[in-house]
């Protein structure tokens, strides 16, 4: 949205094939096949729920692009929705949208929750930091909820509210969703001020006719058009994408700095099951005296909220603070702390450990120091010195108990 994938994301990045791509002067230009060489189509349904007729010409270029050279891409797309499509449709039907602005993410993200596009928009529905923050989402160096398919799908489905009450479209809120409200505005004002009477139609396809929307955001209408006509009759069109079980989860909700890998062991879950499901923590943990909640899978709930009060709060979190100062290379910062610079990479924010500066605080994984074998303690109970806290990640005067593994500091 907000322009940040230039001429329809999905084209660039999930559907359209690379050959059919030209990039410009940090542009890109999108060139479909022309139809008369693509293979015949399934004859379209009358009308989709946006009011576009299959019979356009724009909505039928598309149409015909999915089921020719984009159709691996569609029907990959196609078996992710099913994934988050149930909680979308709740959330859409509660702000009176048209419901076929539930499938933007088919053209926004292909339904990754973890997209990132070269502009730095993330997510199932691309917001921008700008227009995340002013709907609500948070956006830090510890968490960023535009990864979160539900709570960034609140902040859309009241985004697109707003837009479609100021238009007055549904066209003209997708349009606005694409470009910006801005851009929608400024060419609802020159095509006020040039208007014929005699003009009819929908002021969508007044601007797209008149050459008043940029070209991606022209296109940006008959493509959604298109998916959701597929995505609503996937026979029809020929397509028989597999399903994916609809996102249902538990909840875990603490006060306080909480490990994703210390969850995954209360859930007896693999981490990489609570990381997908928490996608919106960066450094695998919830941020420091913050409420925040944490995604479980389905039936586990009750028991990890139990083993969780159970747990000492010295237990909840294994990490520790490294503050680069002058000269630290993460070559070296792995090094010190006896892991590999990927362990350093995947615990902080996609982007924060490419150019260390002085005073920025990285992420150390305790869990991957205990990779490491350690010494074994015995029988004897003990303050760790504060060598041995450090790189084991204890806290003051945690006392040493029979079978811990340590880190010995080199």
């Amino acid at each position: 949205m907000d322009r940040k994938f230039p001429a329809l994301a999905f084209a660039v990045a999930l559907v359209l094939a690379p050959r059919s791509l030209t990039a410009q002067a940090g542009s890109v230009s999108v060139s479909l096949p022309d139809p008369a060489t693509l293979p015949a189509v399934a004859p379209p349904p009358d009308s989709a729920s946006l009011g576009l007729q299959g019979n356009d010409a724009r909505v039928r270029r598309f149409l015909e692009y999915f089921q020719g050279p984009g159709r691996e891409h569609m029907t990959r797309m196609l078996a992710r929705s099913t994934r988050y499509q149930p909680m979308i449709r709740q959330r859409f039907e509660a702000e009176s949208l048209p419901a076929d602005l539930a499938y933007l993410p088919l053209i926004e993200s292909g339904y990754r929750p973890g997209a990132v596009s070269p502009s730095d928009a993330v997510g199932l529905w691309q917001f921008r930091r700008p227009t995340a923050r002013e709907y609500g989402l948070r956006v830090d160096s510890w968490v960023d909820e535009r990864k979160d398919p539900v709570r960034a799908t609140d902040a859309a489905a009241r985004h697109l509210r707003d837009l479609h009450k100021r238009f007055g479209s549904p066209y003209l809120a997708a349009a606005a969703y694409n470009a910006g409200a801005g851009a929608v505005a400024r060419g609802l004002d020159r095509l006020s001020a040039g208007a014929d009477d005699t003009v009819s139609g929908d002021p969508f396809f007044r601007l797209a006719d008149d050459n008043l929307l940029a070209g991606e955001t022209r296109d940006y209408v008959p493509a959604l058009a298109a998916a959701s006509m597929i995505a609503n009759a996937p026979a029809r069109y020929g397509f028989t994408p597999d399903r994916t079980a609809p996102l249902v989860y538990d909840s875990l909700v603490v006060t306080d700095a909480t490990g994703l890998d210390v969850v995954a062991r209360l859930a007896q879950a693999r981490p990489e099951a609570i990381r997908e499901l928490n996608l919106q923590y960066l450094r695998q943990a919830t941020p420091p005296a913050t409420r925040s909640v944490i995604r479980l899978p389905k039936g586990s709930g009750r028991r990890v909220r139990v083993a969780y009060d159970q747990l000492p709060p010295a237990e909840r979190v294994h990490y520790l603070e490294h503050v680069v100062a002058r000269g630290d290379r993460l070559a070296n910062i792995a090094a010190r702390y006896r892991v590999t610079a990927a362990d350093i990479r995947a615990a902080n924010p996609p982007g924060s450990v490419d150019r260390l500066r002085p005073g920025t605080r990285l992420v150390i994984p305790s869990a991957a120091i205990a990779r490491a074998e350690a010494a074994r303690v015995g029988g004897w109970r003990a303050s760790a010195p504060p060598a041995l806290r450090r790189v084991s990640a204890l806290p003051d005067n945690y006392p040493l108990r029979p079978g811990m593994r340590l880190r010995i500091p080199g």
